[in-house]
């Protein structure tokens, strides 16, 4: 499964019922607190083997969608 599949799987799972978009916020889009989102990037982990520094999640903006889907391309 492509990292994008896996990361529009877990934000349906998380109640979004939109379309998910490259340029959507985490936060705002899944009205998701600092806890929801770590939580999140946890699941992301999981799914796709690819550790998530805590300092690269502010650094890189990891909370923008198409930020998050370029980083764990990288890995």
């Amino acid at each position: 499964m492509k990292n994008i599949e896996i990361l529009t799987e877990i934000i349906q799972e998380k109640g979004f019922t939109g379309e998910v978009n490259l340029n959507m916020d985490l936060r705002v889009e899944l009205k998701m607190d600092s806890l929801d989102v770590i939580s999140f990037l946890f699941e992301v982990e999981k799914r796709t083997e690819i550790h998530i520094s805590e300092d690269d999640i502010d650094s890189k903006n990891l909370f923008i969608l198409k930020n998050l889907l370029n980083y764990l391309d990288s890995q």
